[in-house]
């Protein structure tokens, strides 16, 4: 069941509210409140709906009507998942005032995004405090869950992003320079960015180039000549889905022919129509139809998906769906909706065997989960290493 907070169903909500208080006052013994609301934060309007907001919030109405299919039970009582939406607009002040929301209006359960680490962890300082167990999808910073208990994470952090590139790039690759182009304003960007230069030169290679670009930015000739002239093996673009592209063909049309590195921000459905990305290499949770990676339940889940919207489904609506079944397994093994009951549940989840892969939690909100490197490749993306946690 899908709610909105706003306009007129937040009003009736309010006057249902009121009438099951004042039928309650009249009884000591009302029924006990059999609906579990979990809120969704994903940036649903502006450049990143469609390749994240959107799959976000598709993955998790596949996710809501699967667990209302089978149904939940906590104390022998079934329970109906009600999913609330609100829009992060990419804005860490609208992601702070949208989990207010969902918390002292939609008296959520649970909390899924929001889904980049710059919304996210502004939200989560509003989760730890009024304690509502939060699970990031996709946000790999690490601040987002440091020192706090109630959030979680559904992916890999960025230094282990930037580390597996790194080792990719020198051991797989026998590449002995790289060059980075990187957002110094966003710090996921700039995270993997850094981690991956210290890594790379770890392993005993040369950054012969670091350039670095601000958030809106759409020429970077100027730091890709500087790049060109390096004339590095690999280069690492650490950057959004929507900036990727004109970075690339901005490079290819430079001159630069090193094999381009790239992060779980690309988009593995569309860069494999564009000729500049053959023979590229990206990190991410999961592609749909990957040779070599197709478990039962990618496979159910890829299935129900294109039965239900018609088309294949991207990254971000499967690990968003994986986050909503850890959220329910959590609720399930500790038998209680009670937010610390919650949190300990996922503070000990292990084996956890979602569409993405296998998910353990050791007492943090950091995963145990491997990732993967994928390779473009004659218009397609295929499977090329597992990397393990």
């Amino acid at each position: 069941m899908l709610q909105s907070l706003s306009g007129e169903s937040l009003r009736l909500t309010f006057v249902l509210v009121l009438v099951s208080a004042a039928i309650g006052g009249c009884s000591d013994s009302s029924p006990p409140d059999q609906t579990l609301r979990v809120g969704l934060i994903a940036p649903l309007s502006g450049a990143l709906a469609v390749n994240l907001g959107e799959p976000a919030r598709e993955g998790a109405e596949l996710a809501v009507q699967q667990v209302n299919k089978r149904s939940l039970t906590i104390n022998d009582l079934r329970h109906e998942v009600v999913l609330l939406l609100e829009d992060s607009r990419d804005s860490p002040e609208i992601a702070i005032q949208a989990t207010r929301r969902l918390i002292n209006q939609g008296h959520i359960d649970g909390l899924i995004g929001p889904i980049l680490s710059r919304n996210a962890i502004s939200a989560a300082t509003v989760a730890e405090q009024q304690g509502v167990p939060m699970i990031s999808p996709t946000a790999s910073a690490p601040e987002l869950t440091r020192g706090r208990h109630f959030v979680f994470r559904g992916t890999f952090v960025d230094q282990a992003q930037g580390h597996a590139l790194a080792r990719f790039a020198a051991e797989k690759l026998q590449a002995n320079t790289a060059a980075v182009l990187y957002d110094i304003a966003s710090t996921y960007n700039r995270d993997v960015a850094n981690i991956f230069r210290k890594s790379f030169e770890g392993f005993g290679g040369t950054t012969v180039a670091f350039e670095s670009f601000t958030t809106g930015e759409l020429d970077f000739r100027t730091s890709l000549e500087r790049i060109r002239d390096a004339a590095p093996d690999v280069l690492l673009l650490p950057n959004y889905a929507d900036e990727v592209p004109k970075q690339v063909i901005q490079a290819r049309e430079l001159g630069i022919s090193a094999t381009l590195l790239g992060t779980d921000s690309w988009d593995g459905d569309l860069y494999p129509q564009l000729p500049e990305f053959e023979g590229a290499y990206f990190i991410d949770d999961w592609q749909v139809g990957a040779q070599g990676l197709e478990s039962d339940a990618s496979k159910a889940f890829e299935q129900l998906y294109r039965q239900t919207f018609e088309r294949p489904p991207k990254s971000v609506a499967a690990i968003v769906f994986d986050a909503f079944g850890l959220l329910f397994e959590a609720i399930e093994r500790q038998n209680s909706r009670d937010p610390n009951a919650i949190r300990q549940g996922l503070s000990n989840l292990t084996n956890y065997r979602g569409v993405t892969g296998s998910f353990s939690f050791r007492g943090t909100g950091d995963p145990a989960k491997s990732l993967y490197i994928f390779r473009i490749e004659d218009g397609r993306t295929v499977f090329a290493q597992e990397i393990p946690p």
